[in-house]
């Protein structure tokens, strides 16, 4: 654990305040990875992966190295965070057993987590390609189908579909079981815009054969 908080504190203290190709830092059974600065520099929201990828969370640290803290609930499968641009939120992703992914937005301070969007996933956590809109709004993603969505970062239950298939998957990804860089398509002259949809309800449990089950 002092390894680790060492390495992610010499990366922010190292780095200027600009944005970073995502680093990665390891010790033993705990890798940190995916920086991402607040836009006042003072922290750095990142994701811990332990072991070969059983467990996944999302912490925020300070630029001196003090004061992490736990940003995604302690039960949860989270990576990918992003900051608002206010500095006051922080948008990340979580995975479960019925690969069902949920894009959440929580206060800075892990507070207040709501989901704002919900999608079926594959076997691996997807890159979902977070991004907040200036006025902190909406949060857009790209769900498994490869549509780029805006969702209402007040959780409110609406999203807007932004193009239909704009992206096409890759066949390698980032994600915190395998730690393997894509990026996805531009999005394609003449594609569907802006349409407004509700947030679907998540499949429920997981049958024993692995595919979820609708209550």
């Amino acid at each position: 654990m002092l390894c680790v908080s060492a390495s992610v504190a010499a990366l922010a203290v190292a780095a200027p305040l600009r944005a970073k190709p995502a680093l990665t830092t390891a010790c033993g059974e705990i890798s940190d990875y995916a920086p991402a600065w607040s836009p006042d520099g003072r922290f750095l929201a990142f994701t811990r992966v332990r072991g070969s990828g059983a467990g996944s969370g999302v912490f925020r640290i300070g630029l001196d190295g003090r004061h992490q803290r736990r940003i995604s609930a302690a039960g949860d499968y989270a990576y990918g965070a992003v900051w608002s641009p206010d500095g006051r939120r922080i948008a990340y992703a979580t995975f479960d057993l019925a690969a069902v992914v949920r894009i959440v937005v929580a206060r800075a301070d892990g507070t207040a987590a709501h989901v704002v969007a919900t999608f079926q996933g594959e076997r691996e956590p997807p890159a979902t390609f977070l991004s907040w809109s200036p006025d902190g709004a909406w949060v857009a993603y790209v769900d498994s189908a490869g549509d780029l969505v805006a969702a209402d970062s007040g959780g409110g239950g609406v999203q807007r579909l932004i193009a239909h298939g704009a992206t096409q998957r890759p066949t390698a990804e980032k994600s915190p079981m395998s730690l393997r860089t894509r990026s996805p398509s531009p999005i394609r002259p003449g594609a569907r815009h802006a349409r407004s949809r509700k947030v679907p309800s998540p499949p429920g449990r997981p049958t024993a054969a692995g595919s979820p089950t609708r209550s």
